[in-house]
C-alpha cells in the first residue's frame, strides 16, 4: 500500500522529531556525564524545566539536577531572577536547607545541581500527613 505525499511528509516530520528529541536527550546526558553525573530518572517537570535525579561520582551521593531550557524560559527569568537565585543558594548554609552543589551553563540550558530530598518536599509531606506536629516542624 503506497503512502500519499501528505502521509509521507507527516511520517518524515515524526522521524525528524524523534531524532531531534534523541539528540536533545543525548546532549543533556553528555553535559552531565562530562561533569560526573549519571542520570537516573526524571522526577519532575514544568513549562521550561525538568528535574532529574542523578548520581554524583564526585560527591558519591544522589543529587537533583534542574535543567532549565533557555529558549522556553521567560527572558526576565533568565536575565534577572535565575542569576539572583543562583547567587543566593550558593551562600545559604543551614542543616534544614537543601545544599546547592553546582551550576552549569551551556548555550541552550542551565543545570542546577542540588542535594536530593529523597522524602520529597514539604508539600508532599503535608499532602501525605495533612499536618505536621510541632516537634517535627521545629526540627
Amino acid at each position: 500500500m503506497a503512502l500519499t505525499e501528505a502521509e509521507q511528509q507527516q511520517a518524515s516530520k515524526k522521524r525528524h522529531a524523534c531524532i531531534t528529541n534523541k539528540q536533545e536527550s543525548d546532549s543533556k546526558r553528555s553535559v552531565l556525564d562530562a561533569y560526573g553525573y549519571q542520570v537516573i530518572n526524571t522526577i519532575g517537570s514544568g513549562s521550561y524545566a525538568i528535574v532529574k535525579s542523578a548520581f554524583s561520582k564526585k560527591y558519591t551521593v544522589k543529587v537533583a539536577v534542574k535543567i532549565i531550557q533557555k529558549n522556553k524560559a521567560p527572558k526576565d527569568y533568565i536575565d534577572k531572577f535565575l542569576p539572583r537565585e543562583i547567587e543566593l543558594v550558593k551562600v545559604l548554609r543551614h542543616p534544614n536547607l537543601i545544599c546547592f552543589l553546582q551550576s552549569i551553563e551551556t548555550t541552550a540550558r542551565v543545570y542546577l545541581v542540588m542535594e536530593l530530598a529523597e522524602g520529597g518536599d514539604l508539600l508532599n509531606i503535608l499532602n501525605r500527613q495533612r499536618y505536621i506536629k510541632e516537634l517535627q516542624a521545629g526540627r
